[in-house]
């Protein structure tokens, strides 16, 4: 990751592999992990964030995640947008589980793209 120079690169190096953590314990591989963030709206919404972004889908929520917690989230789609805010509510309210949590949140919350919650 290359963040800004100046005072806040340390803050943006952290969010950004606290991104990859959290969409790792969700799983980088499922079925809508690989839509929102791949394909031709995907990219187009990558590239919106930063070169960097367009690298995988990894890099593109780690992205994601960086300027929807610190960047004010001008630049995230409203699937991009949704699917963060699912990845940190299922991260937050199943913390003990282990793998793969999308498949266990989706037994337990229904998932409504684009609604906030």
């Amino acid at each position: 990751y290359h963040p800004s120079t100046g005072e806040n690169a340390l803050k943006e190096i952290v969010t950004h592999e606290i991104g990859h953590y959290i969409h790792r314990r969700w799983s980088f591989y499922d079925s809508r992990s690989l839509k929102v963030l791949g394909g031709k709206k995907g990219k187009a919404n990558a590239r919106q964030l930063s070169q960097y972004a367009l690298d995988d889908r990894e890099e593109h929520f780690a992205e994601a995640f960086l300027e929807y917690t610190l960047l004010n989230n001008e630049r995230n789609s409203p699937e991009v947008t949704a699917f963060i805010e699912d990845v940190m509510k299922a991260n937050t309210e199943y913390p003990d589980l282990k793998g793969s949590l999308y498949s266990k949140y989706l037994d337990r919350k229904p998932i409504i793209l684009g609604a906030r919650r």
